[in-house]
């Protein structure tokens, strides 16, 4: 994997480097020495006094330096993998100042850490991303669907610790890897409270960049 970066100084900016034709997501990272087509990369976007994000792709073009283009910039267009669906989704909305579809809840690209519990297995993972009602979960080994799960999830910061009772509702599987998507059963309506004010608390923290970078997915 190699790894690659592009900083945007404003959320404006970031229709000048993503375009989208058909099913491709094609993003343009500025670059001085261009690596060649068919490498698969790694973007570190970070916005300045914002988020940052962890995009996979391919190289599906690139542009050297000097080749006669003068108002050219150097640099390569990666055409982004499908596992990054939900984060593209994600940047799009902080870009434009909101939600896209305003009746979904943001799928917050943070990678937590999670013990969870069946009746027979105990094992941890790390989440792939994380909305107010549920969690994607990496996992080696998948539980079946309708399976009852008992998670403690970890905060980053001063964040406190959830213990929450989930359902297994479906399954992942793509260039990231299997995952599982938990739905989260909150026993009453002030632990559900409680929850949604933590997510809450960490986009908020997310958005202003003070996430480490281990708590960022990949």
């Amino acid at each position: 994997m190699h790894n690659i970066s592009l900083t945007i100084t404003e959320p404006r900016q970031w229709e000048g480097y993503y375009s989208s034709t058909g099913d491709e997501d094609v993003l343009f990272v500025p670059t001085s020495d261009p690596t060649s087509v068919g490498t698969q990369v790694r973007i570190k976007l970070t916005f300045l006094n914002g988020p940052q994000f962890f995009l996979n792709g391919i190289v599906i073009w690139r542009r050297p330096a000097n080749k006669g283009q003068q108002r050219l910039r150097p640099g390569v267009g990666v055409r982004l993998l499908n596992s990054e669906t939900s984060k593209i989704g994600y940047v799009r909305g902080f870009a434009r100042g909101g939600l896209l579809d305003k009746r979904a809840s943001p799928r917050l690209p943070v990678r937590l850490r999670v013990t969870y519990k069946t009746s027979s297995a105990r094992r941890m993972n790390f989440t792939r991303n994380v909305t107010e009602s549920g969690v994607l979960l990496a996992a080696a080994e998948m539980l079946p669907k309708t399976t009852s799960v008992a998670l403690v999830i970890m905060m980053p910061l001063d964040l406190a610790a959830m213990k929450l009772q989930g359902t297994v509702v479906r399954h992942v599987e793509d260039e990231a890897g299997k995952a599982m998507g938990i739905r989260l059963d909150f026993a009453s309506v002030d632990e559900e409270r409680r929850f949604s004010m933590l997510v809450r608390d960490l986009e908020r923290a997310f958005n202003q960049g003070r996430l480490d970078e281990q708590f960022i997915a990949k």
